[in-house]
């Protein structure tokens, strides 16, 4: 007589525990920083569509230099605030054969099932990510205008140029963001001596320019608006140049659809993305973009 054990059965609140982990620690658009993950947020269904308010400390300057017998000038440190709005993600999900396919692995089906769950929900938020990246960019002061040819070697630079001489702070340059015209056309370039611009790394899943991971987004957000013939948006994002709250007391539910037969696995996720208009500390977006044939 066979056995049911623990590990077989999904249970709902240990997969809660385990689907939270996982968020907070998921690898959001491929480890590059530019984005930091925060729990905490206090929103639920009520709250959705709403604006949240984002904190932020503006940047005091450089230090003073003090004269001979002079003084300081106090400075006072103030908190400015943006606001982001409060997305609602979720899934419904089937669950049949799970058990089975966890126990092949000899793992608990509740870990398999928290993989699963954090792969779709980091695939939606790296989109989410992406879109803000790109309305930071292209609605601030941080966008140069390539219109006039395709992406080459001089849109790298005017680019990076955008950020003054912050370019070096909070690490620099951390993402390039490409859709897959310019990133091709990037693909072509090379340097001086004949080598190219666009290479891989060992180890890493995407290519480099200058060092930096090139992220491929064919988002209709990276097309510029009724632009003919086509135009294209690149963005250049900095670490930290925004964030993403989600609310902890994330519910696992199950549910049976008796027409289809089946049992359903349910969640939903409450958060706002935002991309600051200044970074913490600076004067100037952390992300830069240029449109491009």
């Amino acid at each position: 007589m066979s056995t049911t054990q623990r590990s077989d059965l999904i249970l709902p609140d240990v997969l809660a525990e385990e689907f939270s982990k996982g968020i907070a620690g998921m690898n959001a658009l491929y480890g590059s920083g530019v984005f930091t993950l925060n729990p905490g947020l206090q929103a639920g269904k009520d709250q959705e569509g709403q604006d949240v308010t984002v904190p932020y400390f503006e940047s005091i300057g450089k230090a003073q230099q003090v004269p001979v017998s002079g003084a300081l000038t106090p400075k006072k440190l103030t908190m400015s605030s943006e606001t982001a709005t409060v997305i609602h993600l979720g899934d419904a999900v089937s669950t049949s054969g799970w058990a089975k396919r966890a126990k092949s692995q000899g793992r608990d089906v509740n870990e398999v099932a928290a993989e699963q769950l954090v792969a779709g929900f980091k695939a939606k938020v790296d989109d989410l990510m992406a879109d803000s990246l790109i309305a930071r960019g292209v609605s601030s002061s941080m966008l140069v205008d390539g219109s006039g040819h395709t992406f080459g070697v001089s849109d790298i630079v005017d680019t990076q140029k955008k950020f003054g001489d912050e370019l070096a702070s909070n690490g620099g340059i951390r993402l390039w963001v490409m859709q897959s015209k310019p990133y091709w056309d990037a693909a072509t370039l090379s340097d001086s001596t004949g080598r190219p611009l666009l290479v891989p790394v060992a180890g890493d899943d995407l290519m480099r320019i200058g060092n930096k991971p090139v992220m491929m987004s064919d988002r209709s957000t990276y097309l510029v608006p009724s632009a003919s013939p086509s135009q294209y948006y690149t963005v250049a994002a900095k670490a930290g140049a925004g964030a993403i709250w989600f609310n902890e007391n994330i519910q696992i539910e199950m549910d049976r659809d008796t027409l289809a037969d089946a049992d359903l696995l349910i969640y939903h996720v409450y958060l706002a993305v935002h991309t600051y208009s200044v970074m913490n500390g600076g004067t100037k977006a952390g992300v830069a973009a240029v449109k491009t044939l």
